[in-house]
């Protein structure tokens, strides 16, 4: 068991987003890597997905305890429905306003922070929410009837790396025309 539960999954969701935004890259044929892009994507997993999971998780753990298959479909179930659309919708608007405020081609779309949020929020955040549950509840399930408490952050985590292309592949399709942005 981890004597720093936080700090292991941050670390650990860092690594997962940027295995993850590179692989998105290579798939878009960018040559050359955006890190600046593949920063945002991992700030914002590090910061903000994986301290959220450890403490959703926890409380979770709290009001459905144990590992035997109702618990952890309910588990998975719940995660799908309470932390996955806030966690998506703090993905987009994260990761949205942030490369609108240090990357020049992501402003080329929209003038405001706001319509570009608006945008992504409208064109991409329910889609990926369908596509979250497809994923995310046989892998949580699993998670959550096989792996101790303490390490399904990490385990999830490990998980991540194709989700985590796909959340790059998406957050970088554009808009208006379903093209990769050149960000």
């Amino acid at each position: 068991r981890s004597s720093r539960p936080m700090l292991t999954n941050a670390v650990t969701a860092s690594g997962v987003m940027v295995a993850g935004d590179i692989a998105a890259q290579r798939l878009e044929g960018n040559r050359k890597l955006a890190w600046q892009r593949t920063a945002v994507l991992a700030s914002f997993n590090s910061g903000f997905g994986a301290p959220f999971f450890t403490l959703f998780w926890r409380a979770l753990e709290n009001r459905v305890p144990g590992q035997r298959i109702g618990a952890a479909v309910t588990k998975a179930i719940l995660t799908s429905l309470i932390a996955n659309p806030i966690m998506n919708g703090m993905f987009f608007t994260y990761s949205t306003a942030l490369e609108h405020a240090i990357l020049p081609s992501a402003r080329d779309q929209h003038a405001s922070v706001a319509e570009a949020i608006k945008a992504q929020l409208r064109e991409k955040y329910f889609r990926t929410l369908q596509v979250s549950a497809m994923v995310w509840v046989p892998i949580n399930t699993a998670n959550f009837a096989l792996v101790p408490p303490h390490m399904r952050v990490v385990v999830a985590q490990t998980c991540a790396v194709v989700w985590a292309a796909y959340l790059s592949l998406v957050q970088h399709r554009s808009t208006d025309t379903g093209k990769a942005d050149s960000h």
